[in-house]
């Protein structure tokens, strides 16, 4: 990332979630609220500077191919800076290609204040743990994720409790183990433990959005969406199709 030589209040990283990588600055707008100076690397991370009396920092982000964004960041000086990632959904003005499925999702708007995952189904057979997961856990053993950024998000569903988790860099210290950036608040079995590839998605009173996915397999895939870890739809998808999952279905 290059070093900053000032005091640094946060670094973001923004995830294309269709392409699964980071999105440079150019395509985004930010915006902080508290007026904090902010600094583009070229390898697409946000840095931005600590400014006097600032505490905390709202973040809007916008750009014509992503839907709209908004988030909050409590400034810590006693601990390093981690970096936070952000999913960006791609929005109906979105470059989708022919490799690609689309699902545009409705929700009715007094059931909509919520979070959704969509989960690649295929996934379970990909990714394993290697041994359990107990409550508080900051590193876990994985199976299958040697493909994937820091920023991906993952889906836990255990027999008895589910949650979602971000994996960032490999721990030096443990073969197959990757840090997370939370700590587990359930327990897991790796043998009733179903792992999955996760797009995150905070729901708003609009409760319309989409995601889309590239590189479908041959004959289609199945695509799990999961509304406040209890409601499950499965949607089947092909490559070049749109898909439009009403709000009666949610």
């Amino acid at each position: 990332m290059g070093r900053i030589n000032r005091k640094v209040a946060a670094v973001i990283l923004f995830i294309d979630t269709v392409m699964q990588r980071p999105v440079m600055g150019r395509r985004l707008f930010i915006k902080v609220r508290q007026k904090s100076p902010m600094i583009w690397k070229d390898d697409g991370y946000l840095v931005i500077l600590e400014h006097p009396g600032v505490d905390n920092l709202d973040i809007s982000v916008s750009g014509d191919r992503y839907m709209n964004a908004e988030f909050h960041i409590d400034i810590c000086r006693e601990t390093p800076v981690q970096v936070r990632y952000v999913q960006l959904l791609p929005s109906a003005s979105y470059p989708f290609t022919q490799q690609m499925a689309a699902i545009h999702v409705y929700i009715d708007a007094v059931s909509a204040v919520g979070t959704m995952y969509a989960l690649r189904v295929t996934d379970s057979s990909k990714y394993k743990l290697m041994e359990n997961i107990a409550t508080g856990q900051k590193v876990i053993k994985l199976w299958g994720a040697e493909g994937l950024l820091p920023g991906q998000m993952l889906f836990l569903q255990g027999a008895d409790c589910a949650e979602q988790i971000t994996l960032l860099e490999p721990d030096e210290d443990t073969e197959y183990g990757y840090n997370i950036n939370e700590n587990v608040k359930g327990s897991y079995s790796k043998e009733k433990t179903k792992v999955y590839s996760a797009i995150g998605v905070n729901v708003d009173k609009k409760g319309e959005f989409w995601i889309a996915y590239d590189g479908i397999r041959k004959g289609g895939e199945k695509i799990l969406l999961i509304y406040s870890n209890k409601k499950e739809i499965e949607i089947d998808i092909k490559e070049g199709q749109k898909y439009t999952v009403p709000a009666r279905e949610i």
